[in-house]
């Protein structure tokens, strides 16, 4: 191999790996975006929380004071939802796709666990992941691959289940403090665990004049 051939070569690899680390890099900052946001929307979902229940608790729209907190908490329980179902069909797609029921045969199938964590994040359309997606196949030299993102995406995977842990710790913790007593004067004081859905199960009741508290208990 000739000096220019050797050069070449060279060349090629520093700018794979400088163009792999600019995407790495790139991906990382949309992940952490996505925590960023998930983390704010947490909050602000604690906040309304919290303010719904002490609107009932000191009746600040007077008579009309249930009404709006029923409202604001059953807009809470659908807003969930709404974003909870198609991050499981995305999951249920995803785990199709690669044949994943149960989990034990990805390690047999030479799939690896970075490339399905791949897949599904790129599915909510986070646009680093669309352009790998996309371009992969074209282009996949110049790309990183699953693997070469698996620190990001531990890393983000990570995040999310520290983030739904403290979310649900604070819960917890708010739903003592301020719903608790509210829900005990109630008359509920014998419902364990069961009394944290309540207050979601009552404005329900209340709004649309069904009877899940009952089916709660």
């Amino acid at each position: 191999m000739g000096f220019f051939d050797m050069l070449k070569v060279g060349l090629k690899v520093i700018t794979k790996m400088t163009i792999t680390h600019l995407i790495v890099q790139f991906v990382e900052e949309q992940l952490n975006a996505l925590i960023k946001r998930q983390i704010i929307n947490n909050c602000v979902k604690m906040v309304i929380f919290v303010i719904a229940v002490l609107i009932n608790r000191f009746t600040l729209f007077g008579q009309a004071s249930i009404v709006v907190a029923s409202v604001l908490i059953v807009a809470l329980l659908l807003h969930s939802i709404i974003f909870a179902i198609p991050k499981l069909i995305r999951l249920f797609l995803t785990l199709k796709r690669y044949k994943v029921f149960p989990l034990i045969p990805m390690l047999f199938d030479g799939v690896s666990a970075s490339e399905i964590v791949t897949h599904y994040i790129c599915s909510w359309g986070s646009l680093a992941m669309a352009i790998k997606d996309k371009y992969d196949k074209t282009i996949g030299e110049w790309l990183p691959t699953a693997d070469g993102l698996a620190d990001a995406l531990i890393k983000y995977v990570g995040l999310r289940a520290l983030i739904f842990a403290v979310s649900l710790g604070a819960y917890f913790v708010l739903f003592n403090v301020f719903a608790r007593p509210l829900i005990l004067s109630a008359g509920f004081d014998g419902a364990g665990l069961r009394v944290y859905a309540l207050p979601f199960s009552m404005a329900i009741d209340f709004l649309f004049n069904t009877r899940i508290t009952q089916w709660v208990l």
